[in-house]
């Protein structure tokens, strides 16, 4: 192991002479100073003789002294030092003999004192382990995470991999991911199974549904819509009628539907908690309480479109949904998303709030605020839906020449996998260039390609953030807003309160018509598949009847 390079015996070599180090400042390219460098080389130096286990390893930390009878012994000590075989770094080594006395003082009260005990702690912490211990800060964690890898990089790659969790397969009712079929009900042998060939590679009920589920995108939301109800309806045909999904008839979907209404019992099946990790949480539960009619009609129709897909892919014979019912649903014909939007007076009291939330030169303690302000903007500026933001990148921004006009447009694929292109408009380009230097430092449209247009504030810049984690930080964001302007529009408040991230499509969607957008154009913005869907954005009949009815006022 070489422990100095050419260059860097000669910069010990002239310290030791007396020479001034200034005079190899102009070759220095790392940013450091001569005297910086040569702080690092006599500490490397004194490690050496450590590890060699000579009385005199403190000897160049000391002061240089200027007489010649120091300057022979340096000498003669120095080329010892860096001619003798150094040791190979082992897990056993103690870690004075790698660690200088800065870095080793921080770990010795933890009981640390070889490389092995390193990495076994190191293997335990949160990447920002650093702030734990005061006085090592970032940049001095990375270079040592460094300098262990560069030293043991197998043992440092084994020991920071994350290790899988153990799965515990369980029947009851946990996650589709953790639920362990019985047997006798996993309905190889259900009861309206296909007579003759199956077209998918399924022999039971759970790969059938997974088969099924394989066909959309894991980080869209029809694939979470679709999983939910799947395995909703999978644990309750196990759990409480102990049918397999291939056996349910027509009269238990309508039990399931009275289930629905109230899920019962509500110790099994109802709690607060959503969240499959179930770290530090209450036990994970698939219904926060009963669902709407306007849910359940929702959730009949994913599964009966399901059960269709089986059918014809000859893995069932039967859809036991297809004879169901009408439910009685009194708002069924109400367009009751179309009121989850903000007016204009709401979206401008928004605006005005976040621009108020950062000072005029932003620091890094103010990038959440910064990002809070890029997200709802660039979701109002262009209708995504919450997982077409997340999975926004700067590669998928198209540059086309029309006219002699410069036109930006953003490439999408949108729900059930399909393509289309949302205009940009140069104000916009403009926002997302000024926001992403505050928090990335990056300038300009040559952003690496990979990189996502919401960055994340920890670890890579390269790194996209989920869907959940947009949510969650744009809900804490209309919360705190609300807070804040209650006191100003208390009624405004109350709506911005309930805002999510859908709520800023739905307002670029009712904003956009009333401002003369035509539906056409709209529904390819938004990627709408039937113009029916657009065409709720239309208020004007509403309105008119509400000027209408002015002249019966009292």
């Amino acid at each position: 192991m070489m422990i100095l390079d050419q260059g860097e015996k000669t910069l010990v070599k002239s310290w030791i002479r007396g020479i001034p180090l200034s005079l190899y400042d102009d070759q220095m390219t790392d940013g450091q100073n001569t005297h910086q460098a040569m702080k690092k080389l006599l500490q490397r130096l004194t490690l050496k003789a450590r590890r060699l286990q000579v009385n005199w390893s403190e000897f160049f930390l000391q002061p240089r002294q200027t007489d010649a009878e120091w300057e022979a012994l340096a000498l003669n000590r120095f080329t010892w030092l860096i001619t003798k075989p150094d040791l190979t770094p082992s897990l056993d080594a103690p870690l004075p003999h790698w660690l200088d006395d800065n870095w080793f003082s921080l770990f010795s009260p933890l009981g640390l004192q070889t490389l092995q005990d390193w990495l076994n702690w190191r293997s335990q912490q949160r990447s920002d382990y650093w702030r734990t211990l005061p006085g090592l800060g970032e940049i001095g964690a990375h270079q040592l995470d460094n300098l262990i890898q560069s030293l043991l990089p197998d043992a440092f790659a084994k020991a920071l991999t994350p290790k899988p969790a153990l799965i515990l397969y369980e029947t009851a009712v946990v996650p589709l991911e953790r639920f362990l079929v019985p047997v006798e009900l996993d309905g190889s042998q259900g009861q309206y199974r296909g007579l003759g060939d199956c077209f998918i590679p399924a022999n039971n009920d759970f790969d059938a549904i997974q088969y099924w589920l394989s066909r959309y995108l894991e980080q869209d939301h029809t694939y979470r819509a679709y999983k939910r109800e799947a395995e909703r309806l999978l644990l309750w045909s196990i759990l409480e009628k102990q049918k397999s999904f291939s056996s349910l008839t027509s009269g238990d979907m309508l039990a399931y539907r009275s289930f629905l209404i109230d899920p019962q019992p509500a110790e099994r099946w109802v709690g607060l908690n959503q969240h499959k990790s179930g770290a530090g949480r209450p036990p994970w539960k698939p219904f926060k309480g009963p669902l709407s009619p306007r849910s359940i009609k929702h959730a009949e129709t994913i599964l009966a479109h399901c059960y269709n897909y089986l059918m014809k892919n000859g893995y069932v014979r039967y859809n036991p949904l297809d004879d169901r019912p009408k439910l009685n649903d009194p708002q069924q014909n109400t367009c009751f998303d179309t009121h989850r939007f903000l007016s204009e007076n709401q979206w401008h009291l928004l605006c005005q709030w976040l621009d108020a939330q950062i000072p005029p030169s932003p620091t890094l303690s103010d990038a959440p605020k910064v990002r809070l302000r890029l997200m709802m903007k660039l979701l109002y500026v262009t209708g995504l839906r919450l997982h077409e933001m997340a999975q926004a990148k700067w590669g998928d921004i198209l540059t086309v020449e029309r006219q002699g006009k410069t036109q930006r447009w953003l490439k999408v694929v949108g729900k059930g996998g399909k393509y289309r292109e949302v205009p940009l408009t140069a104000q916009t380009v403009l926002m997302l260039l000024e926001h992403y230097k505050h928090l990335t430092q990056l300038t300009g449209l040559n952003v690496p390609a990979t990189y996502p247009l919401i960055p994340a504030l920890r670890g890579p810049i390269n790194k996209e953030l989920s869907p959940k984690a947009i949510y969650t930080a744009l809900k804490n964001g209309f919360q705190k807003a609300a807070t804040d302007i209650m006191s100003i529009d208390p009624e405004s408040a109350t709506k911005i309160d309930k805002a999510t991230t859908h709520w800023l499509r739905h307002t670029n969607g009712t904003h956009s018509v009333d401002r003369g957008m035509s539906i056409p154009v709209l529904q390819g913005i938004l990627g709408h598949s039937n113009i029916s869907v657009t065409s709720v954005y239309l208020h004007a009949e509403k309105d008119a009847a509400f000027d209408a009815i002015k002249v019966l006022d009292l």
